[in-house]
């Protein structure tokens, strides 16, 4: 007969969920915001605050899958850049027609976004493909091709931003919104589409089971008949998707691309996928974790800002929840062990 839980147990299932934790947190951090300053719950500074988290959400998620693997990858902010600028390129260059540009087309803006993926995926192999033949760290490697990308588009560019029209469908997407929604952005949606791929990837998939398998151990995996070089290209593959993708987003809100354009998301990307709980080991990732520690960061970024802390102490604050964050997950996993 199966034993019956009790309330005690059914507590520390969900403290020992991740995801289950970051969700009480942001609902407890949201009432206080709520109470400290008015402006929290403002419709223009939920906008702004949904905008901002959404590009870093889907870049984390593809760092995610580096990480389950036991990796990193410092280059997912310079692929997102050039894919942006070769995106906006793209949308500007070419017209159809009477002069009309193709990223005023629907379809000249589907082929654009999956032209942006395909960059990724051909940037993330790069690194999956100097990883494996190189055999060098993945810190040294990515840090490289880092320098390389902002090189190369310092180049196209000249250090200029590449602008869009504004009657360009991705600008509209970027800057719009659902009306009946309370102008929900439409930034918005591509954040669940990419989750619920990425999370089916990781957690329903056969790969998804291998690339983890590779992080735990990669020896076993090997010995278990695993093509593991092939693996760890893949995950690289994958992240590069994600990359692009954001870099979809990324020329949308700013109606450019540019070689700053990403910003600190590389960092930012690692941090929120740790605090989302996937170990820097290897072994294990959530998708969905990694959400909800994106959005977190993003909270603690927006509060700061408008509880009017000084900017030289924020960032610093950031690095100090994550090293609370991940100490505390270690104490936690001590305790149960």
């Amino acid at each position: 007969m199966e034993e019956k839980k009790t309330f005690k147990d059914i507590l520390m299932n969900i403290w020992h969920s991740r995801e289950a934790s970051l969700i009480i947190v942001l609902i407890i951090l949201s009432v206080i915001m709520s109470i400290a300053t008015p402006a929290f719950t403002t419709r223009e500074n939920l906008i702004s605050f949904i905008k901002q988290c959404a590009i870093g959400c889907v870049a984390s998620m593809g760092q995610t899958f580096i990480v389950a693997s036991a990796n990193i990858d410092l280059s997912i902010g310079e692929i997102m850049n050039m894919s942006g600028i070769l995106m906006a390129m793209f949308i500007k260059s070419f017209s159809v027609g009477d002069g009309v540009l193709v990223g005023n087309t629907w379809w000249g803006a589907l082929l654009s976004w999956v032209l942006a993926m395909i960059i990724g995926a051909c940037l993330g192999w790069l690194n999956g493909f100097l990883l494996t033949k190189l055999r060098l760290p993945a810190f040294i490697i990515t840090l490289g091709t880092q320098y390389i990308i902002r090189g190369i588009d310092q180049v196209i560019t000249k250090g200029y931003p590449v602008t869009i029209d504004n009657g360009a469908i991705i600008h509209k997407i970027g800057v719009g919104g659902i009306d009946a929604l309370g102008g929900l952005p439409y930034l918005f949606f591509f954040v669940p589409i990419a989750a619920v791929v990425g999370w089916f990837i990781l957690d329903r998939t056969v790969l998804g089971n291998h690339i983890k398998a590779l992080g735990g151990n990669e020896t076993a995996a090997r010995l278990s008949g695993l093509n593991t070089t092939k693996l760890r290209v893949l995950t690289y593959i994958i992240c590069g998707i994600f990359a692009g993708y954001s870099a979809i987003m990324m020329v949308a809100r700013l109606n450019s691309g540019s070689v700053a354009g990403a910003g600190n998301v590389s960092m930012d990307a690692v941090a929120a996928t740790v605090v989302g709980g996937t170990s820097m080991s290897g072994g294990n990732g959530s998708v969905i974790g990694t959400l909800l520690g994106c959005v977190l960061m993003q909270f603690i970024k927006t509060s700061m800002v408008l509880l009017q802390v000084n900017m030289y102490w924020q960032t610093a604050v950031i690095g100090v929840v994550l090293i609370a964050v991940c100490g505390l997950d270690s104490l936690t996993q001590k305790i149960t062990r």
